[in-house]
């Protein structure tokens, strides 16, 4: 399965690489950071877009290091991926949040890989799942929501073929 990961999921693992708090995560989500590569691949952008973010979560010298020695074990991968109409038409309709952010690319990148093989997004960034409830709902609510699997915009996402879980999900379906 070729896998998208936000910059959340990938900063917690960060944080439980140096031995600090997890943070408001659904499930520790080093199992996959440390996938193995014949099963599952993550996925960034070519253009650079998603690894400069990733690395403004964490610290940018253990990043690229991070980086480096998943490309060498195949763990990580890079494709080419482009804007899409209809998915830009989805996300403003649902509220998505597309000016200034680059959170569109990991649904542009997720796009791109849905058309090769089964592919999918692990994150809980709220945005990917109701955008409207992102600093209305907080701390155990926003990860029972989360958890549970709601939000008109991963429904119709869903609708689409494009696969959005949380941590605790991803494991759930693949894992447990």
């Amino acid at each position: 399965m070729r896998l998208v990961v936000d910059a959340n999921v990938f900063a917690a693992f960060f944080r439980v690489h140096i031995g600090a708090a997890l943070g408001e995560v659904t499930r520790d989500p080093s199992f996959i950071m440390n996938m193995d590569a014949k099963t599952h691949q993550i996925y960034l952008d070519s253009g650079g877009v998603l690894e400069t973010e990733w690395c403004a979560t964490v610290d940018p010298n253990w990043c690229k290091e991070w980086m480096a020695n998943a490309l060498i074990e195949g763990r990580l991968a890079y494709i080419e991926c482009g804007s899409d109409l209809a998915l830009q038409s989805i996300l403003k309709n649902h509220g998505f949040p597309l000016k200034g952010s680059r959170d569109v690319w990991y649904l542009r990148l997720l796009k791109a890989l849905q058309s090769i093989e089964e592919s999918a997004m692990v994150t809980e960034d709220l945005d990917f799942y109701q955008p409207d409830k992102k600093g209305v709902i907080k701390g155990s609510d926003r990860l029972d929501f989360i958890r549970d699997g709601g939000g008109n915009l991963k429904k119709a996402l869903k609708k689409v073929g494009l696969t959005i879980f949380c941590v605790d999900a991803f494991y759930a379906a693949y894992l447990a």
